[in-house]
């Protein structure tokens, strides 16, 4: 398609805006346009003609382009998919072949053509680092950039983008000029939005309770140990130890005991939240700051004071309990401890900017359990894209999603110290609408590419400059000699400044006027986004997990697809029809435990064309790879890995105290072909000991976070009880994978797969 109007204040300039939404990753740099500038006006010697003086002007400014570019060249050959950063999670193969050809100067649109769409001319050569990923250059990647778009029914007809404008305006089309294009593409300058539990926080959180906890227990302790003259047959029985004590005593421990349940509820109570957002799948209550209970506050508000409790003792029993045991034991360091409680209630009362998880509870789209629950967002920056109100029906608050993907961080087979990213979920909602808009109008739908709309500016970029160079160059001549010049000379001086001008003005509507015939009657609701295939923005979303899930917990070493058996085919009654289990497209994405895209024996429900209403059920194909495991073994084979199924904990396996239940439906268990309920459990906390398991359980039952018809228990497993585990397909990520950059594009995706099977 052409590239739509360029009318003034369409967009605003790409580079030097930021996105203002918070994210918990590190930022990607942003790549730095390529430009160049003419000569400074005090270098050009005025004491020459005209002709020689432009000539001078374009020469300077073709060596300072020639300079960078051969700059630009040796930096794609140490550094391959780099685009000039330092450190990028992503790289561009259209980038380095074109800043290694060796192109001296402006060429044709055919000779680009041929070097960027055709095969034969591509580079093959393999990328350092890698053992497979090639620099060839897709045709998706040539659209969404908005390079040059190919008639889908004509592969070789160019009916688009910034090439088909360059031909029609018959002009040549420079290195820089397509390297800015991929510079500024939607999918380079990606960023990553991360919503996750904020581990920092919550260490901030557990030590302010346990310090508090820790100043009660000694208290306690001291309260034990004091003397006392009680008569025997005034004494009382201890509860919880058995010990003989004062009336006096046992109403100061009672108050001590007292302060120690309302913080322990306390703390359960926001324990209970950060298990909502990782294992439990509550969903988020936005609760981001911290508040101290009141009782406690009232307890604490003046130091430890118990003498309410106390009224019987006398003032020397007093003197001699509570300044003695508490004061002069504790000395200063009472006071220092509550120095550091106040300063830490400072901190953790301040309003938090982290994001925490939106979509933990809906149950049947993940399996629960996880370390660590994520969700990770896919944005184009707003600079690119001003918000534009795509097709979103998740994550509103952030602007301009590709896709989105959400995994849990756990442990792999026994070993705490070995984890994988097990994903639950990728999905794009503005590329599904798209494809639907797409479908229900029988494939005719042309998307129009918004990206990249000023390109064509810089074709004629290079003629504006050495005109305003030259230009410049007049001007301070004018300023400079203001009273000395002749009247003669200032008038033709004048003269050509106003040519210069009219000159400089018509190239610029002439850029601006490229691409303004894009017709109304062939726009379309279909939002355009880069990677609309399924398979291609799967590969996209699989290769950012493989980046950020290791940031976000070094002990990342794998990363998996959870088996649409632990997922959607198992939990959704919707889904199933008959002997059917599961969409056929979840199974065409994330498969079956062992990647494959069926079971021996199990059937899989599709939906009848234009309709939501499931057809009969169909075996599923146990011979083909679903896609993200696809996705997974050509990773394993370009970078030397790894792809296969391997067992993932359901839960954390240090602690021993689990909660679970099932969420399976009785007929997907049958389908399935499951021996079990037992088979389908999960997790929905992991505790250290019977107690804390117990608690969070009467909590899960008095909140009805959990549905009604799952019932929940607690069972206590070791590492190594073979129901802690799962099988799923994973991929064992290299060192390259983390520290090299992923090429953008994979070899198919946009104009190869059939849009029509999903």
């Amino acid at each position: 398609m052409s590239i739509v109007s360029l009318a003034k204040g369409l967009f605003k300039k790409f580079i030097g805006k930021t996105d203002d939404v918070p994210r918990s990753s590190a930022p990607r740099e942003a790549p730095q346009e390529f430009s160049t500038s003419p000569a400074p006006v005090d270098q050009v010697d005025t004491g020459i003609s005209k002709r020689e003086q432009g000539r001078q002007i374009a020469l300077t400014r073709k060596q300072i382009e020639k300079d960078e570019l051969k700059k630009l060249a040796e930096g794609v050959k140490l550094k391959p998919l780099h685009m000039g950063r330092e450190t990028t999670d992503f790289g561009s193969a259209i980038y380095d072949q074109v800043a290694l050809d060796p192109s001296k100067k402006a060429m044709s649109v055919d000779y680009w053509l041929q070097k960027l769409s055709n095969p034969k001319y591509q580079s093959q050569q393999t990328v350092p680092g890698t053992t497979g990923v090639k620099r060839n250059i897709t045709r998706e990647e040539l659209e969404d950039t908005n390079i040059a778009i190919f008639n889908p029914d004509k592969p070789d007809e160019l009916i688009g983008g910034l090439l088909k404008v360059a031909k029609d305006m018959n002009k040549n089309v420079s290195k820089k000029v397509i390297l800015n294009a991929v510079v500024r593409s939607p999918a380079v300058r990606s960023k990553i939005v991360t919503f996750r539990a904020p581990k920092e926080y919550k260490k901030l959180q557990d030590s302010y309770f346990d310090e508090y906890d820790n100043i009660f227990k000694d208290l306690e302790q001291k309260v034990r140990s004091a003397p006392d003259n009680t008569p025997v047959g005034n004494m009382r029985i201890d509860d919880a130890t058995g010990q003989m004590l004062s009336p006096l005593k046992t109403n100061q421990l009672s108050a001590i005991q007292s302060a120690r349940k309302n913080l322990y509820e306390r703390k359960v109570q926001l324990d209970e939240y950060y298990q909502n957002l990782n294992k439990f799948g509550q969903h988020s209550t936005g609760r981001e700051t911290f508040e101290l209970p009141n009782s406690l506050a009232e307890l604490t508000r003046d130091r430890p004071n118990l003498s309410d409790n106390v009224t019987a003792l006398t003032s020397a029993q007093r003197r001699e309990l509570l300044e003695d045991a508490f004061e002069k034991t504790y000395g200063e360091n009472l006071g220092t401890r509550f120095e550091k409680l106040s300063k830490l209630h400072n901190t953790l009362s301040k309003p938090r900017n982290f994001k925490t998880p939106i979509y933990a509870n809906e149950h049947p789209y993940r399996v629960h359990g996880p370390l660590e629950y994520v969700e990770d967002v896919y944005q184009i920056p707003p600079d690119l894209m001003p918000a534009k109100n795509l097709s979103q029906a998740h994550f509103g608050q952030v602007p301009n999603v590709i896709a989105y993907s959400r995994y849990g961080i756990r442990h792999v087979d026994g070993n705490p110290n070995v984890k994988v990213a097990a994903i639950d979920e990728i999905q794009s909602d503005a590329q599904k609408q798209a494809l639907k808009t797409i479908k229900r109008e029988g494939g005719k739908t042309k998307r129009v590419n918004t990206f990249n709309l000023d390109a064509a500016k810089l074709l004629y970029e290079d003629d504006i400059a050495i005109r305003q160079a030259r230009g410049d160059v007049l001007s301070k001549e004018l300023r400079d000699n203001a009273q000395t010049l002749p009247n003669d000379q200032r008038f033709r001086i004048t003269q050509e400044l106003n040519t210069i001008n009219d000159e400089v003005k018509a190239l610029q509507n002439t850029a601006n006027m490229a691409g303004e015939s894009i017709p109304q009657d062939i726009r379309s609701n279909a939002d355009f986004l880069p990677f609309l295939n399924p398979q291609s923005y799967n590969d996209f979303v699989i290769k950012n997990v493989i980046k950020n899930a290791p940031r976000l917990d070094p002990e990342v070493q794998w990363v998996a697809v959870n088996p649409t058996t632990r997922t959607l085919a198992l939990k959704q009654t919707g889904e199933t029809k008959g002997k059917g289990s599961g969409l056929a497209g979840n199974w065409l994405n994330y498969g079956a435990p062992d990647g494959s895209t069926g079971i021996p024996g199990v059937f899989q429900s599709k939906r009848r064309p234009n309709s939501n209403e499931l057809g009969e059920p169909e075996l599923t194909d146990t011979k083909g790879t679903a896609f993200i495991p696809e996705v997974f073994k050509k990773l394993a084979k370009q970078y030397g890995t790894e792809a296969k199924t391997i067992k993932i904990a359901k839960s954390d396996i240090t602690k021993p105290f689990k909660i679970i239940g099932s969420e399976a439906q009785p007929q997907a268990i049958k389908n399935l072909k499951y021996k079990n309920m037992e088979a389908t459990n999960e997790h929905y906390g992991a505790f250290a000991t019977e107690a804390e398991a117990k608690q969070a359980l009467m909590q899960r039952i008095d909140s009805q976070s959990i549905p009604a018809n799952i019932r929940l228990e607690i069972k206590e497993m070791d590492e190594f009880d073979k129901d802690l585990y799962y099988e799923a397909f994973a991929l064992k990520i290299t060192p390259e994978m983390r520290g090299t950059p992923f090429k953008l594009y994979k070899k198919t995706g946009g104009l190869v797969v059939d849009l029509f099977k999903w």
